[in-house]
């Protein structure tokens, strides 16, 4: 089974793993800035061979199971969805919602092409696309959105890392790289880094211009609604 690694105060936790037919249980020791979601794998014919092995206790606990145990990368891909202004948006096409506003309705992650893609908010009337609006204020009429195949968001700050299995959307020359994010609960916003691949800030636009802040949320695939 695949499941998300998240821990937004330490850099490592445990995944504890318990085998009923074989009476035996292990603790894996997990980076978070290495790993975002992880799969448990194994050499017999039911777990396919995975790409890191355990450690420690857990080496010997499977020894006398006689089942090794792997570690692998499971991060999710994004799946984007093109749309246009007054395109429908279905129920069952299940994109990922971060807010509602008063005036605009149901607000989405989307995906602009501005400057070759560019995090946008996506505001919907009556159950139809309106516009996508990047954090700098520039406005189109298509672009993409977000579907859900599980997510979560975690609370970050500048200087903290990108969990693997954050959204990248883009390219900046002046931000780095543009991943998805959300401030203040419910507002979209984008996500921009240092060369170390570090946050450098949260940006969304607010009339009249664009605004940063050093505190918000990452969006995460998990690969499970």
């Amino acid at each position: 089974m695949s499941f998300a690694v998240e821990d937004a105060d330490e850099s490592r936790m445990y995944a504890s793993l318990y085998a009923l037919s074989q009476l035996w249980t292990m603790d894996y020791e997990v980076n978070c800035t290495r790993y975002g979601c992880v799969f448990v794998k194994g050499k017999d014919d039911d777990l396919l061979t995975g790409a890191h092995q355990a450690k420690s206790k857990s080496d010997g606990a499977s020894r006398s199971a006689k089942c090794l145990l792997y570690l692998s990368l499971a991060n999710p891909e994004p799946v984007w969805i093109s749309k246009k202004k007054d395109g429908v948006i279905f129920p069952e096409e299940k994109f990922i919602k971060t807010g509602v506003d008063s005036v605009a309705g149901a607000v989405y992650f989307g995906r602009s092409s501005v400057r070759g893609g560019t995090p946008s908010r996506v505001n919907s009337i009556g159950g139809r696309c309106d516009m996508w609006y990047t954090a700098s204020g520039d406005q189109e009429q298509s672009g993409e959105l977000l579907r859900d195949t599980g997510h979560e968001f975690i609370r970050a700050k500048s200087g903290d890392p990108l969990p693997p299995h954050a959204v990248i959307v883009g390219m900046s020359d002046t931000h780095g790289s543009l991943y998805l994010g959300r401030v203040g609960g419910n507002i979209p916003c984008s996500i921009s880094t240092n060369d170390d691949g570090r946050i450098k800030s949260f940006c969304y636009f607010s009339w009249p211009k664009e605004k940063r802040v050093e505190r918000g949320e990452i969006m995460l695939l998990t690969g499970r609604n």
